[in-house]
């Protein structure tokens, strides 16, 4: 049921917008330029005082007013130490920072979002910030290299020719 109705939410989401519900929250993720925007709607009964993501590379990060954030350990956090802060029932807030550009591609993760009677939500499948994967670059050296091994080949394959050509006459 779950992924059904997340599937039908993501049909009508703007190209750059990527919806997630659950019984507790809505997410609405949105990716312009390099700025990511999380929209956290809290549908449960206990106000929402932590959320956290993956990142890779970011600055500028925001949150709700006193709140506090941190982008270390290769996460996004956000939180409030003061109830008063939180995000209550039928509350939203929004979450947001800047991504570098040090690799960094759009990639999916685990949303994870406390409350404050300790549960969690996590939500599969949210649009992160991550780090370009290696492999490409190792792809990109070894065509590279290829490509310069065949460009050697067909030019000694041709010097060749021409050598025995020249000699013949």
């Amino acid at each position: 049921m779950f992924m059904g109705y997340l599937s039908i939410l993501l049909a009508f989401a703007a190209p750059n917008e990527s919806e997630y519900q659950t019984d507790s929250v809505h997410l609405i993720v949105s990716v312009q330029s390099n700025i990511y925007r999380y929209r956290l709607t809290n549908h449960g009964n206990s106000p929402i005082v932590r959320f956290e993501i993956p990142q890779h590379a970011i600055y500028s990060l925001t949150a709700p007013p006193d709140w506090k954030t941190s982008d270390a350990a290769g996460k996004y956090t956000a939180w409030t130490e003061n109830s008063l802060h939180s995000l209550a029932p039928e509350s939203s807030g929004t979450f947001s920072f800047a991504v570098s550009s040090q690799g960094a591609t759009l990639g999916e993760a685990y949303a994870i979002i406390w409350f404050e009677d300790g549960h969690e939500v996590r939500i599969p499948k949210v649009w992160v910030p991550a780090r370009e994967p290696h492999q490409y670059y190792f792809l990109i050296v070894g065509i590279l290299l290829g490509i310069f091994l065949l460009h050697y080949a067909i030019k000694s394959y041709r010097d060749r020719r021409s050598a025995l050509s020249s000699s013949v006459s």
